[in-house]
């Protein structure tokens, strides 16, 4: 049951296909977006909502801002879904046919389906943001409280964000959990929303190293690769533009984001600069140009594992799929992050010696060209680059977190954290 934008559902698809392999029945419930990926391989799905309300969704420029982000998708993509992925869960587990249910956090029917059905719940988490810590802070909005920040003040301050997430929107969730005869549960969107059973983090201990407070249940898979390059062919054009000169700087700003026209317009700007030649990816035509420059060409959407290994750089947004992809590629990043995981991915990506980062509303050719010019230039991060790429290929993080689910299936009876 994943949740968002291509970025958060390609790696549920991924575990998806490794189950399959393994022999088991894999159904998807999700966008009607995806269901041609579903299809292809060779789920049954179930929509949850349709084309209109996931544009409407991310639509919403405040989903994009630093401040309102994560207060808008709680109200817009989240506590709106919350009864209908519990009614399509009680749908499917009431047959005693399904074993397990896999979701991120945010996915809320899928954790009330967990205790009113007792069916098994694997909580996935994409980023390392989702994991809250007083020993070493998050990056939020492009701000965090100093590690030498005493943990028992941070302890504080997460028992009044939880006092206050609880009161403006935990008590829609205990509304319905009454209405299903179930008790009340605080700090819903910390420890409630994860599973009691099993949580499989998607990213390496390289990434973010687990800290001692983290939920103990907690097991590391590492990055998965969601595209097999051997399978993919990219069009004629796309092939002819590469094949015709040097490689060229990736530039986007996320599948879902509407608001990108600055983004590009200094992206091309950006470029021309250096002189390199680029490739601008945008699901929202209406933020490119009309005419694009020579040595400029556009595309709605090209799978990253192959088109990065013939890239010089990419310039993106700071998604966990497209940094992980990127760390995959050895390609050097530069991130220009708005919001949710992003900020903090980005300090982690600096942090490795990879890339570097610009603030959404920073973002310029006068302050993208010098760093860009470093990054495709420094052998030094070249180097970094090929080292990370290693790194990604020594952990099979599918066979770790499938192994995982298969466990969660043998699991009969749990208990649920932080009830009242």
């Amino acid at each position: 049951m994943p949740l968002g934008t291509w970025g958060d559902v390609l790696p549920f698809a991924r575990l998806g296909r490794e189950l399959r392999r393994r022999g088991h029945a894999v159904s998807m419930l999700a966008c009607e977006l995806f269901e041609p990926l579903a299809r292809r391989e060779g789920f049954e799905f179930l929509p949850l909502l349709d084309r209109d309300e996931y544009q409407r969704i991310f639509a919403n420029p405040r989903l994009w801002h630093p401040r309102w982000a994560g207060i808008t998708f709680l109200r817009d993509a989240v506590l709106p879904f919350m009864r209908r992925q519990y009614d399509v869960a009680d749908h499917f587990f009431r047959a005693g046919e399904r074993d397990v249910l896999v979701a991120p956090s945010q996915s809320l029917g899928a954790r009330i389906a967990q205790e009113r059905l007792g069916v098994s719940l694997v909580t996935v988490h994409l980023a390392p943001y989702m994991f809250r810590s007083a020993i070493a802070s998050r990056k939020v909005s492009g701000v965090s409280l100093p590690d030498w920040f005493p943990p028992t003040m941070k302890r504080a301050m997460f028992r009044l964000a939880d006092f206050c997430g609880d009161l403006s929107f935990g008590r829609d969730v205990n509304k319905f959990r009454a209405e299903l005869g179930l008790p009340r549960v605080q700090q819903v969107f910390w420890e409630w929303w994860n599973s009691p059973q099993r949580i499989v983090a998607l990213f390496p201990e390289w990434f973010a190293k687990p800290q001692a407070d983290w939920p103990r249940r907690t097991v590391m898979a590492g990055f998965l690769p969601v595209d097999d390059a051997r399978m993919i062919s990219l069009d004629a054009g796309l092939e002819s533009f590469l094949q015709s000169g040097s490689a060229p700087i990736v530039f986007t700003a996320g599948t879902a984001m509407a608001h990108g026209g600055r983004f590009f317009e200094n992206s091309i700007l950006t470029a021309r600069a250096l002189g390199k030649r680029a490739i601008l990816l945008s699901q929202f035509g209406g933020q490119l140009p009309n005419d694009l420059p020579p040595g400029v060409i556009a595309r709605d959407f090209v799978p990253l594992t192959v088109l990065l290994q013939r890239a010089a750089a990419i310039v993106h947004h700071g998604g966990i799929g497209t940094t992980a992809q990127s760390l995959a590629a050895a390609v050097p990043q530069l991130l220009v992050p708005m919001s949710f995981d992003q900020p903090d991915n980005a300090h982690r990506v600096e942090c490795l010696g990879v890339g570097r980062s610009i603030g959404w509303r920073n973002y310029s050719r006068e302050t993208a060209s010098p760093l860009l010019d470093t990054l495709v230039h420094d052998a030094a991060t070249q180097r970094r680059c090929r080292e990370v790429a290693l790194w990604c290929e020594r952990t099979n993080a599918v066979r770790i977190a499938c192994d995982q689910i298969e466990a969660a299936a043998l699991v009969t009876e749990v208990t649920s954290p932080k009830t009242g």
